[in-house]
């Protein structure tokens, strides 16, 4: 008996280190992984320090900066991947301690997702020597270019319509040979200069709206499951809930099925929708930009007040099939998000919820 108790922590302090071997031996394998691990950390090291104790947050915080140096990296481009899962470690434990309310903490954790990666990107920016949008067309542009089936890759964009071939060159695209198909020089030029002008646009639109959505659902998650780490801890009855409607207050963490935004909180989401209206009809770079950057949080929120909704309806009847109903409601946001968009504005207006809750109740 005493040999099985001995082993039981051992065994559990070797998976761990396995783990962590993992991650590196990944980052190893495939650098470009650094960079998404480092932002997404906070969702695993934050409940870790909980569950796994703190040496272990510890050290999986400083694998992808450790990855990034032995797979050559820039240095500081490397170390600013440091300081977004410790803040958020150190956020995670103050306001555990001075028991700040849910919504404060999981805002404190997005803010703290979005700084890092602003700084992140600004030395990407200096790396780039020039706009980071424009450097970034300009280099997928020019290693593209550089490709033996560029030919290939070009007619391709040109069928799919993501590009359009000149008038002038209708009757004088190129020719194939062999596998490879062989542009008119002047007309390689024009659609190398169309894609650069497309990406771009592309890039210029998604970059601020990823950094949004990544930082306010890595900063959403993180808290959920922070609290949910610390509810266990806190409570040794049973956690999941078994009933069909389950109310917020009977488990001592909050469910992501039954987030929504206070009363007070829609106005500010209100407010900030206005302000990025009235910023999209100011000329000038940095309006634009503000503009997109509040209307992707906006659109995020309500997006994931909408898969909450989802998720809720879909574990009604049967709250044990919560796995099946995130992974569906993931499916959804990612090809679907105008759906969650809707539902979610719905909801928050509608109380969509509560309604199917008393209705059936009335049954």
């Amino acid at each position: 008996m005493q040999v099985a108790t001995v082993a039981h922590p051992l065994k559990r302090i070797g998976l761990l280190v396995f783990s962590l071997a993992l991650s590196l031996a990944c980052i190893v394998l495939c650098p470009p992984l650094a960079t998404p691990m480092a932002f997404l950390l906070p969702v695993a090291v934050c409940p870790a320090w909980f569950s796994h104790g703190l040496w272990y947050s510890m050290l999986l915080s400083i694998i992808p900066c450790t990855g990034a140096l032995l797979t050559g990296s820039d240095l500081p481009l490397s170390l600013l991947l440091l300081p977004c899962p410790y803040l958020c470690l150190l956020a995670t434990q103050i306001s555990s301690r001075r028991k700040l309310p849910f919504l404060w903490v999981a805002g404190i954790l997005s803010g703290i997702v979005m700084l890092t990666q602003t700084f992140w990107m600004g030395r990407v920016m200096q790396l780039l020597g020039g706009d980071l949008f424009t450097e970034l067309a300009k280099q997928t542009v020019t290693y593209l270019s550089e490709l033996p089936n560029s030919g290939n890759l070009l007619y391709s964009l040109v069928q799919v319509g993501f590009l359009k071939i000149p008038a002038q060159f209708e009757h004088a695209i190129g020719f194939p040979i062999g596998g490879l198909i062989i542009l008119n020089p002047a007309l390689r030029w024009e659609l190398l200069n169309a894609l650069r002008f497309r990406l771009y646009d592309l890039l210029k639109a998604a970059i601020p709206s990823l950094l949004i959505q990544s930082s306010l659902i890595t900063g959403l998650f993180t808290a959920l499951r922070s609290a949910r780490e610390i509810g266990r801890r806190s409570a040794p009855v049973e956690l999941e809930p078994a009933h069909k409607t389950v109310p917020t207050g009977q488990v001592p963490y909050p469910l992501f099925r039954t987030l929504r935004l206070p009363h007070a909180d829609r106005r500010y989401v209100a407010f900030l929708a206005l302000v990025a209206l009235g910023l999209g009809l100011v000329d000038g770079e940095i309006p634009a930009l503000m503009s997109s950057l509040m209307m992707a949080a906006f659109a995020t929120i309500c997006r994931l007040m909408g898969a909450s909704t989802l998720v809720f309806f879909l574990c009604r009847r049967h709250p044990a099939r919560s796995l099946f109903a995130g992974l569906l409601t993931g499916a959804v946001y990612l090809l679907f998000p105008t759906l969650l968009l809707i539902l979610g504005m719905a909801d928050q207006f509608m109380d969509l919820r509560n309604a199917t809750f008393h209705h059936h109740e009335g049954d």
